[in-house]
């Protein structure tokens, strides 16, 4: 009609639950896995409880009221650190040196860091028990001590001679390793047949090779992807996969807020007496993990009579499927939906209404770097009907218009468009980095997608710094060899020559103030093959091992102290 400039619905929008935790603007992965929605319907049951099996506790404010009783099952003195064997007390003993990752602690602050409580970040959940169970010790932990863990978690019979008053419900585990234990597999498969709900990383070496206890059937193996929803680098993947999870890349930071795309959690930093309790990023598969087993205590909180079998059948069923159609060697089942993921189990054992149309898309976020113009998001319909897909919007800042998106007509009678093509044109534009979104509105509900385009016209000279690259004896820490590499001469490649037969880390850093230590503020850091986890490699006469490759990237300081 004259004089309408336009006409569009009036939509009536709700409000998500949304923590005001100091530090949930920097937690990315959460928004990733649909996890706010997921919140609307529920934050967690007290009478949750998730078992996590790694290298202890240490006291934080962000877990202060979360984690019930657990206990000490490193059987080692000397692995222990703490001068005995297993005892009731899980604390995480750290590093000689103070140079611990409390890795531990960063996996229960994903689960349940005490949540819109105005300080540090938020957790999965923000209810339910989080059960310290120690395992791993200074020299990482054995199969057997694994195990005992596992079923004391579980309420069974276990090396302790004790049982918890009540059982977990979930069990996490990011750890692992390669090799086959009958031990370790037979306990997996009681606490399963127990009740208990089982997940442990996929490991960090960029590998098809089965890590275990992740690739045992009871276990829910859990890989990595980083901030675009891609398999992180050093994620192993394979056959044995089932899901994957935010685990971040520290060598990256796609969403421009000024710090790396790593997971952010709680940590403790024991360089300095007393310890300071503050917040760090991390990233690997340990770090995805958490993420699968948080959402699983939603599930239960909403539905506490799932079984594990229809906890698992219900995260594969409602992931996101990345990477070629359908179940892959890459991303298993896809990228968990903890909103599709709670809604199912909220759902589960009532009669089915009819189905209507839902919309889901391959991802939630698309990076365009620097030499990279298409892209393409798979269009699925998830519920029931046919879906009708609008064609997509493009809504850019006023006098920008890099950014082009349109609809891909579907061949499956369940809907009418299978995905949108999505093009940037970096044409006269000025180097920086470009915001813009793409509204995708259907009849099964609507989707606002994220982009990011870099524009750079001539990659910037690399720096001319030395980076040291070290075998360190993984017995006492000493210095075996070093050599010294620099990016300017547009070759990172080293060699470590010399060595006798043993046990080696390989690290590589800066040392900008000359004091010898590496991973200082202001140096550059990096381990084989994560500087969160490295590994040891063993060594004999005579042999060469390799290619070694890993990142290094800065050090950077949260201001609550993480590193």
């Amino acid at each position: 009609q004259p004089g309408i400039e336009y006409a569009e619905p009036n939509f009536v929008r709700q409000p998500f639950a949304e923590p005001d935790d100091t530090y949930y603007n920097l937690q990315w992965h959460y928004e990733l896995i649909n996890l706010p929605q997921a919140w609307d319907i529920t934050t967690g049951d007290p009478s949750v409880i998730v078992a996590v099996i790694d290298t202890g506790s240490r006291p934080h404010p962000d877990l202060s009221g979360r984690e019930v009783a657990g206990y000490d099952f490193v059987s080692s003195p000397s692995s222990a650190g703490d001068g005995n064997g297993p005892d009731p007390d899980p604390t995480d003993t750290g590093e000689p040196g103070g140079s611990s990752g409390f890795h531990g602690t960063h996996v229960a602050g994903t689960i349940g860091a005490s949540t819109d409580n105005g300080k540090g970040v938020a957790g999965v959940t923000w209810a339910g028990g989080i059960m310290h169970l120690r395992a791993l010790g200074i020299h990482g932990g054995t199969d057997a001590d694994i195990a005992n863990a596992i079923r004391y978690a579980a309420g069974l019979a276990n090396g302790s001679g004790l049982v918890p008053a009540q059982r977990a419900d979930v069990i996490n585990m990011s750890i692992g390793g390669p090799g086959v234990s009958q031990t370790l597999a037979d306990a997996v498969a009681a606490a399963r047949d127990a009740g208990v709900v089982i997940f442990a990383a996929s490991g960090n070496e960029n590998t098809t090779e089965p890590s275990y206890p992740a690739a045992y059937d009871g276990a829910i193996s859990v890989g990595s992807v980083g901030l675009s929803a891609t398999r992180a680098p050093y994620s192993n993947y394979g056959t044995t996969l089932d899901i994957v999870a935010p685990g971040g890349d520290v060598s990256r930071d796609d969403n421009a807020d000024g710090y790396v795309d790593g997971v952010l959690s709680t940590w403790v930093d024991d360089s300095i007496f007393p310890p300071v309790p503050g917040y760090v990023f991390y990233q690997g598969t340990s770090m995805a993990c958490p993420h699968a087993a948080g959402v699983a205590a939603l599930m239960l909180a909403i539905n506490p009579d799932l079984t594990p079998a229809e906890v698992e059948q219900i995260l594969k069923s409602t992931a996101v499927d990345l990477g070629a159609a359908g179940v892959d060697a890459e991303y298993g089942y896809g990228l968990i939906d903890a909103y599709a993921a709670v809604s199912a189990a909220q759902a589960a054992g009532a009669p089915p209404p009819p189905m209507p149309p839902a919309l889901s898309l391959s991802t939630a976020s698309l990076v365009f770097d620097r030499n990279e113009v298409t892209k393409q998001i798979r269009i699925s319909n998830v519920g029931g009907g046919t879906l009708n897909v609008d064609p997509p919007a493009v809504i850019l800042p006023d006098g920008e218009s890099w950014l082009d998106a349109t609809l891909v007509a579907g061949t499956s009678p369940a809907s009418d468009a299978s995905a949108i093509d999505v093009a940037v044109d970096r044409t006269d534009l000025a180097d920086g980095v470009y915001f813009g979104r793409v509204y995708i509105e259907s009849n099964g509900g609507a989707q606002l997608i994220q982009v990011l385009m870099r524009v750079q016209a001539v990659p910037p000279p690399p720096p001319s710094v030395e980076i040291i690259v070290r075998a360190i004896n993984a017995a006492d820490g000493t210095v075996a060899k070093e050599v010294v590499v620099n990016p300017a001469a547009l070759d990172l490649s080293f060699r470590l020559d010399g060595l006798v037969a043993g046990d080696y880390i390989v690290q590589a850093g800066t040392d900008v103030d000359g004091d010898g230590q590496f991973c200082e503020l202001d140096d550059l850091c990096g381990a084989y093959p994560s500087v969160n986890y490295p590994i040891v490699i063993p060594l004999k006469d005579g042999e060469e091992r390799g290619p070694v490759r890993f990142t290094v990237a800065p050090s950077g300081i949260l201001p609550s102290g993480g590193k």
